[in-house]
This record gives structure tokens, C-alpha cells and sequence, in this order.
């Protein structure tokens, strides 16, 4: 049998083994030294020295342990359930690591003769419904990706000015929708607009994201941002003689 480098423990089925944790603290240390001694085992799983049964002399000076403490460990071992004696040979064994070998070996035989012959000859009796997606496709270009990383960040962009961060999901569905009539820097600024406005309202009158995207809104704030002529300054020498002139062309108008 092949050397195997670790050993295959599991530590939630060692803490939830009534007969492992039934056991005193010293006996589940011996425990766990006679399944390190299994593991090196010639037959991994059964205790064996040379092919043969372990005497439990020999066992005991490996545990450094008297005769004594180590048959009344191994009764109690064997009385709660945790270890088991081969009906064959009498060696103590892990009924636990004997199952994980077996189920090694199985995958082991089927492995070399590629896998098992008997599903290999079978056929498929539904027809493959997997439909090809960009992740599969080798079709996919460099370009595409590219596009696709823009448009996340471009969200991501959006929904960082958004004043309301409800339903993200939804929202993320609404922009997908959107940017395909319209470009994302015009929904952005229209945003930006719209979140100005919302400043101090009441969070509840505030659009949800993928609401506000569903209805173009961004529509309404840039032709709202359009509307609003910038007045010159009246501080100023330009900005006073530039007002002067605008009234003066109203009343002659």
C-alpha cells in the first residue's frame, strides 16, 4: 500500500461522536496515537506489526504506557463503540479510515481505466440544453470585455451620486435597459442634477434608482439644467454692465 502523506481527519465528526467525546481525556489521546499508528499501518485502518495483529506488549511501549493502562483503555475503546476488532485476525481497527480507503481504492481502479467503463457506453437520454454564454464562447473578444468592465464602472459611477440607495439589483437591471438608448454620461449628469435637488427632501419623496432610471428622468433634469440661463454677476464691473445691457435690450424689446 502506498505511503500517504497526511492523514484524513475530520474534526467536526470527531467533536460530534458520542462515543469519542464519552471518552476521558487521557483514553482520547490514546485514540487518536493508535489511528496515527493505523495510518502507517501495512493495511491502513487495522493496527498490524509486519502484516500481523499488533500484541499490545509491543502497542504499549509505543504509547509509552504499562500493560495494565493500555488494556483498560482499549476495553473502554472498544465497549463505547469508537474502535472495532477484524472478525479475521483480532487487529483493532477504524472502521472510519477503513471506509475512506476503501472508497480510495474504488476511485484509484476506476481512475486507471479512465473512469468506469459502464458509464462511458451509456447514452445520454435528454439532449444538452446548455446554451453557449460569453463566459464559454470562444467567440468572445478582448473588446467586449472591456465594454462590459466600462459599463460596471460607469453603474458603479451612478449609483455612488444616486441620493437614494434602495433595491441595487433593480436598479443595476433599469441602467442595463437604459444605456441602450442612451448614453451613460447623459444619465450621470442628470443624476448629478437630480441629486442637487433632492438635497434636504424628505427620503421618501426621493425616487428609487431603478424608478427613476425606468421613467428617463435624466430626460426631465438635463432639459431642466438647460432651461436655467446662467446670470452674470452683478459684483462685478462685466457682470453689472452685461445686466445694465439686458435690461435695457428687454425694455426696448
Amino acid at each position: 500500500m502506498s505511503k500517504l502523506p497526511a492523514i484524513q481527519f475530520y474534526p467536526g465528526d470527531w467533536r460530534k461522536d458520542p462515543g469519542v467525546q464519552a471518552l476521558s481525556f487521557h483514553d482520547r489521546g490514546v485514540w487518536f496515537e493508535i489511528i496515527l499508528l493505523m495510518h502507517e499501518s501495512d493495511e491502513r485502518g487495522k493496527l498490524l506489526l509486519n502484516g500481523k495483529p499488533m500484541p499490545e506488549p509491543a502497542l504499549a511501549r509505543l504509547l509509552g504506557l504499562d500493560n495494565q493502562n493500555l488494556t483498560t483503555t482499549l476495553t473502554t475503546l472498544l465497549d463505547f463503540g469508537v474502535a472495532s476488532r477484524c472478525k479475521e485476525t483480532g487487529a483493532i481497527m477504524c472502521r472510519r479510515m477503513l471506509r475512506d480507503q476503501n472508497l480510495r481504492n474504488i476511485r484509484k481502479e476506476a481512475g486507471s481505466k479512465g473512469g468506469n467503463p459502464v458509464l462511458l457506453k451509456q447514452k445520454p437520454t435528454t439532449g444538452v440544453k446548455q446554451k453557449r454564454t460569453p463566459s464559454s464562447s470562444t467567440s468572445l473578444k478582448m473588446s467586449d470585455c472591456d465594454n462590459n468592465q466600462s459599463q460596471v464602472v460607469q453603474f458603479e459611477n451612478f449609483w455612488s451620486i444616486c441620493p437614494r440607495k434602495t433595491a441595487k439589483g433593480s436598479a443595476r437591471k433599469a441602467w442595463a435597459k437604459a444605456i441602450k438608448t442612451t448614453s451613460p454620461e447623459t444619465i450621470i449628469d442628470g443624476m448629478k442634477v437630480y441629486a442637487k435637488t433632492a438635497i434636504g427632501t424628505d427620503p421618501q419623496y426621493i425616487a428609487h434608482p431603478a424608478t427613476w432610471l425606468n421613467a428617463e428622468r435624466w430626460s426631465d433634469e438635463t432639459t431642466t439644467q438647460t432651461k436655467k440661463p446662467r446670470l452674470p454677476d452683478y459684483n462685478t464691473p462685466s457682470g453689472k454692465a452685461e445686466l445694465e445691457k439686458m435690461f435695457l435690450d428687454g425694455l426696448h424689446s
